[in-house]
Formats: C-alpha cells, sequence, structure tokens
C-alpha cells in the first residue's frame, strides 16, 4: 500500500483514504469506515459499518487514544496492537494525534506496517 493517501480520513484527519465516500474504506489509524458521513451530519449515529458512532463521537474517542471506539470496548486490532500498530500509535502519541505535526514520509512508513497487519 502506498501512504500518504490522497484523501483525508474524515474522523482522524490523517491522509488514509483513497477516495471519500460510502466504498468500505477503513482508515488504518483510527478504523473508522467511510460510510460518507461529514461534519454536516458528524452528530448523527447512523449506525452501518460504524455502528452506534457517530462521527463526533469518534472523533473524540481518536483524539482520546487512537481508534474510534470507546476505550476498551474495540476490537481486537486496536485492543491488543500488533508491534507494527503499537508504533504507529505510539508515533501518533508523539504528535499529539495531530495531522498538521506528522512528518509524511515517516508516517507512510509506519502506515506500511501497520496495514499490513490490518485483516
Amino acid at each position: 500500500m502506498t501512504y500518504p493517501r490522497p484523501t483525508l480520513c474524515p474522523c482522524c484527519k490523517f491522509p488514509t483514504l483513497n477516495a471519500r465516500g460510502p466504498r468500505g474504506e477503513i482508515c488504518v489509524i483510527c478504523w473508522w469506515e467511510d460510510d460518507g458521513q461529514d461534519d454536516h451530519d458528524a452528530n448523527d449515529v447512523r449506525g452501518g459499518p460504524n455502528g452506534r458512532y457517530s462521527l463526533t463521537a469518534a472523533h473524540a474517542n481518536f483524539a482520546d487514544h487512537g481508534h474510534m471506539y470507546d476505550r476498551g470496548k474495540g476490537i481486537k486490532i486496536v485492543e491488543q496492537p500488533s508491534a507494527a500498530r503499537s508504533d504507529l500509535i505510539d508515533y501518533l502519541r508523539s504528535i499529539e494525534f495531530s495531522p498538521s505535526h506528522a512528518d509524511a514520509r515517516h508516517l507512510g512508513k509506519l502506515l506500511r506496517a501497520a496495514d499490513i497487519y490490518k485483516n
């Protein structure tokens, strides 16, 4: 996989998607599945691929602990991360989960490594 990608994730705001919309792309950073939801309807809980999470709630969770799920209630890959994902999250914490502080080259390397363990 090539990173960074051309499109920002609506949840974490990192460049992890190929395109926006209900295409089923999952962000390797925050695990938000892009269903087309955006800022104008961010408070809506749509169900679907993101379950009981609104984009607003997912964004707050990401800012707090690095994924869209409530703390301790995420899927296995985020609650028991691989070494590659742990390295990615450690880096994101070091830049305070802020895309504007990211080094694109280093982030791309970490994203490629974490993406291998995505499925």
